[in-house]
């Protein structure tokens, strides 16, 4: 079979990138992005640069038996691709890596452009892409390939290796991996109450108030302002060495993940990408009043957030 694979977000390419290795030993393959990330490498699979008005000439140069994509909500690539392919018969399947935002990653206001086939990770997926209108036949649930081949996947890096790499000094202090989500860019704290630079705020409050030495590495997403996450860094506390990694250094995250004493996110998948490595988790949702369409509650009445987040942290790194 001649498959045609086409992303544009990270939450899409991994999962597309593992189907294709899973496909490459007997399919033909041609994989195309508008996007460039370091973790390509892990997978050793070539990805052609394309832009979506390119799809007419790559289709007919290709002539794929099936479209399989991604989705996302900053591009329009994939949804490109599948109205071209759709205008030659060709049968088209793409892959949501989340739980929300189903309605503009195929189209927005009256436009809808639907695949023959909407994969999702499991029945809470499917419910809300039924919700927000998504045709019941297409849906099919298949889970997350990307974490099908994390489970096979080792590190050859030493904890040594891992910060030369990235310019962190291996020290005996506890480390903690921060992965936070780009709200900013989707209504930031007018929306949802709060946003990836107010909850790291937050965040080394509760640090500072452990009393123990912690370095935080601070995972920036792919689409992440740079600038304005920075401003959560304003108040670092003494006991606390801070340090903000790139999204180019996605080639070792996995190993930065396995190489770390907590993972700390929001609603980041990578944070059950972590549990799947083995490593301990923590979600951090201070101020956080929806997360898009679920109404969360994350603390007690009367207790004070920054000292109940202490705590836990404490527990779970020092006893």
């Amino acid at each position: 079979m001649r498959r045609l694979i086409i992303f544009s977000d990270p939450g899409g390419a991994k999962p597309c990138l593992s189907l294709a290795k899973t496909w490459q030993a007997s399919d033909e393959l041609l994989v195309c992005s508008d996007r460039q990330y370091a973790f390509f490498e892990t997978f050793g699979i070539p990805v052609r640069h394309c832009r979506g008005k390119d799809a007419p000439a790559i289709i007919d140069e290709f002539q794929p038996d099936l479209l399989f994509t991604g989705t996302s909500y900053t591009s329009r690539i994939e949804m490109d691709f599948v109205r071209e392919a759709a205008k030659r018969a060709i049968p088209s399947a793409s892959f949501v890596d989340h739980y929300t935002g189903f309605d503009v990653r195929f189209g927005s206001g009256e436009e809808r452009i639907i695949p023959d086939q909407i994969h999702v990770l499991d029945r809470k997926a499917a419910l809300q892409a039924r919700v927000v209108g998504l045709p019941g036949r297409c849906i099919r649930i298949i889970g997350n390939p990307y974490h099908e081949f994390l489970r096979s996947w080792r590190s050859q890096l030493s904890k040594k290796e891992v910060f030369q790499k990235l310019g962190i000094p291996v020290s005996g202090a506890k480390t903690i991996l921060f992965a936070p989500d780009p709200l900013s860019n989707v209504g930031g704290v007018e929306k949802f109450g709060a946003d990836e630079a107010t909850i790291l705020a937050f965040l080394l409050e509760a640090l500072g108030a452990t009393g123990k030495p912690i370095q935080l590495i601070i995972k920036a997403h792919p689409n992440q302002p740079m600038d304005y996450l920075k401003t959560g860094l304003k108040n670092v506390p003494t006991n606390v060495q801070a340090y903000v990694v790139p999204p180019e250094n996605d080639v070792i995250l996995n190993d930065l993940i396995m190489q770390s004493d907590l993972v700390a996110g929001m609603f980041s998948s990578l944070l059950r990408e972590a549990k799947i490595l083995g490593a301990k988790t923590l979600v951090i949702l201070s101020g956080i009043k929806t997360s898009h369409h679920l109404p969360i509650k994350i603390f007690k009445k009367n207790i004070p957030q920054k000292i109940k987040l202490s705590k836990q942290i404490k527990q779970k790194l020092f006893y």
